[in-house]
């Protein structure tokens, strides 16, 4: 078509889209200050931790972390794992690997899409531990944001 003739108040109707998927229905987010020191044993993240509730069994959860950490040794590494309620739901080892013989700041950005498949109240929350004794923060000195997001479904 080389030239239309579209009114210029013309639009689509809101009645005329089907569904509503990929529409964000909710947000709750909060941070923290407080920093965790893993060990060689799982330990919880205490800003990591957030509470929703879905209004849709179909609908998806986004679960969004983002924080700074410090690593002061040699050879570091450290795995993350997050939780819905007492399930493991994502295990990432070695993250934040790096070579160091100085604290070194690095950031920490995790994101997960979930399908809990219910309208009952669920929490998140990330567990980390060190692959081999050394010296970890997470939020040292950092603001920890977590947020969820409800898409629908």
């Amino acid at each position: 078509i080389v030239n239309a003739d579209i009114n210029s108040s013309a639009a689509i109707a809101g009645s005329k889209i089907s569904g509503s998927f990929g529409k964000v229905l909710q947000v709750i987010s909060t941070t923290s200050s407080t920093y965790t020191h893993p060990s060689t044993s799982w330990v919880d993240i205490s800003s990591s931790s957030i509470t929703i509730t879905p209004s849709a069994t179909s609908s998806k959860i986004l679960y969004i972390y983002n924080t700074g950490g410090f690593a002061d040794d040699a050879i570091q590494n450290c795995s993350l794992r997050l939780y819905r309620d007492s399930t493991v739901v994502l295990t990432s080892d070695r993250y934040g690997y790096m070579y160091t013989t100085t604290h070194v700041p690095f950031p920490i950005h995790y994101t997960f899409l979930d399908s809990p498949n219910t309208t009952s109240a669920v929490t998140y929350k990330m567990q980390a531990k060190e692959q081999q004794s050394g010296a970890w923060e997470i939020n040292d000195s950092q603001t920890g944001v977590v947020m969820v997001m409800e898409i629908a479904g």
